[in-house]
C-alpha cells in the first residue's frame, strides 16, 4: 500500500506564478508524485509552450504583480480545448522581455 500525502494549499510558495488545485501526493519508491485534474491542466499548458516562452492562464496573469507582468512581453491571447479539461482554457503565450523573439 501505498502512503498518501496530505497536501495544505494554506500558504503556496510565491514564485512568478502558481498552479492551485486539489490534487493526490503519493510517495511511492522514495519519489513524491501527483495525480489528479490540476496535474492534468498543468501538464497540458507547460506542453503548449515553445522554446523560450511562459504559458499560464489568462486568470493567472492577471494576478501577477505590475512588475513581473512588465517583465513579460505578451505573444497572444489563446483559447485552448486540451485533453481532459472541460471547456476551453484562456491562455496568454509570454516569453521573458530579456530573450530575443524567434524568427
Amino acid at each position: 500500500m501505498r502512503d498518501v500525502a496530505p497536501v495544505s494549499m494554506a500558504a503556496p510558495p510565491t514564485r512568478w506564478f502558481n498552479i492551485a488545485g486539489p490534487c493526490y501526493a503519493v510517495n511511492a519508491n522514495q519519489t513524491l508524485d501527483y495525480f489528479g485534474q490540476t496535474v492534468n491542466c498543468a501538464s497540458r499548458v507547460q506542453h503548449l509552450a515553445e522554446s523560450g516562452e511562459i504559458v499560464l492562464e489568462e486568470s493567472a496573469f492577471d494576478d501577477l504583480d505590475e512588475a513581473t507582468r512588465n517583465a513579460l512581453s505578451v505573444i497572444e491571447k489563446v483559447e485552448a480545448k486540451v485533453k481532459g479539461v472541460d471547456g476551453p482554457l484562456h491562455l496568454v503565450r509570454t516569453r521573458p522581455s530579456a530573450l530575443p523573439q524567434r524568427k
